[in-house]
């Protein structure tokens, strides 16, 4: 209702009245309503990339056939029973090197850590890729519920993206990219 009230043009004077009686209102609750914090969400590093290689073929850049990459994460919040569903939105993009590959997929991670940066649960999703042209652009959006007693410690918490990588992709990054 009081979302309602405030999306409706209306003189200022109306609006900053609804918004101190409703702060009344609430004050007059002996603090129930709880102010509600959101995890924060990243990219895990060195887990961005994904190469793909040709099958038998030495990990070497020149046989690098598909690749994904990670562009970014963003993240809402809500409140539910319970705690914060935390609706994240991941931008990928894929690209091919050979037109003939017309398909794909990247298998990637969404992880709840704590503020130790401790694994708390791991989802694994693998999202197909289709080819038209050499490169594409997709988003995927995954909702992680985060059961707390209080929802005011939601920012204790992260949501981290990554891909699931093979050791040897894993070494392929890090020797394309040193850190």
């Amino acid at each position: 209702m009081i979302g309602t009230m405030l999306s409706r043009p209306a003189p200022r004077r109306i609006a900053f009245a609804v918004l101190v009686a409703c702060g009344l209102a609430l004050a007059g609750c002996g603090g129930s309503q709880e102010t509600m914090t959101c995890p924060n969400a990243a990219i895990a590093p060195e887990l961005d990339v994904q190469p793909q290689f040709a099958a038998g073929a030495p990990l070497d850049p020149a046989n690098v056939i598909s690749a994904g990459k990670l562009l970014s994460v963003n993240r809402g919040c809500e409140r539910e029973k319970g705690g914060i569903a935390v609706n994240l939105t991941i931008v990928f993009s894929a690209a091919r090197a050979r037109p003939n590959i017309q398909q794909t997929q990247i298998s990637y991670f969404v992880a709840v850590v704590d503020s130790s940066n401790t694994i708390l649960n791991e989802g694994h999703f693998t999202l197909p890729v289709s080819f038209t042209q050499d490169f594409r652009t997709l988003t995927e959006k995954i909702t992680v519920h985060l059961p707390l007693a209080h929802i005011s410690n939601g920012d204790s918490y992260g949501a981290v993206v990554g891909f699931q990588l093979t050791p040897e992709q894993l070494d392929f990054n890090r020797r394309q990219n040193p850190r």
